[in-house]
């Protein structure tokens, strides 16, 4: 019986493809996804043919393993303390922008306002997240656990994914959207991504 990421590796060769933003790769024959367990009947491609993308499955070229959720929560730890220095950077060159620029915006920094330090620490994760994953898939945590950020169906997201992506990290309990049975969280699922082993060489 073949996983979904499996039944993909025919799908993304397959001229029938049809993509959509909520559910991925879909055969545009029947609407929806791939059931087949062995081989697609219909399958048409001008690409690899049949035994190739069995050499391909079993080779274990493409990106097709999900991280499981012990990885994915050492991405969190390493991410997070990795996020807590870039704040401290940011803020930094903040305040010395402001100060060459608007000195008396400095009086934004020695008041004790929650609401400010709330702001700080969002808009520092999410330039932490977008640039590092939007340039390379991978934020630091994801170098050193191996794994990388991909669309749905495989495919290399855009800037604007990330961003979504990024911003969806701040919704309330996001955390906790991992506790259930699927190994992705609310920011996979609201921005159509997945966070998947590196591809072997």
């Amino acid at each position: 019986m073949l996983t979904r990421e499996q039944q993909l590796v025919y799908c993304r060769n397959c001229t029938r493809q049809l993509f959509d933003r909520n559910q991925g790769i879909l055969c545009t024959l029947t609407g929806a996804q791939a059931t087949f367990q062995e081989t697609c009947a219909d399958f048409e491609t001008n690409g690899p043919d049949e035994a190739e993308l069995h050499m391909m499955q079993d080779a274990g070229l493409q990106m097709t393993e999900e991280a499981s959720k012990n990885r994915r929560f050492v991405n969190y730890l390493i991410d997070s303390v990795c996020t807590v220095v870039f704040m401290f950077v940011f803020a930094i060159a903040l305040g010395i922008f402001l100060g060459v620029v608007y000195p008396d915006a400095l009086a934004l920094f020695d008041y004790e306002s929650r609401l400010f330090d709330y702001l700080l620490i969002f808009v520092a994760a999410v330039i932490y997240f977008t640039i590092f994953e939007a340039n390379t898939g991978r934020t630091i945590g994801k170098y050193i656990t191996g794994t990388k950020v991909v669309m749905e169906d495989g495919s290399e997201p855009r800037f604007k994914d990330i961003f979504i992506r990024s911003l969806c990290r701040h919704i309330p309990f996001d955390a906790l959207s991992y506790l259930g049975s699927e190994s992705n969280g609310w920011h996979d699922r609201y921005s159509n991504t997945k966070v998947v082993m590196v591809k072997r060489k």
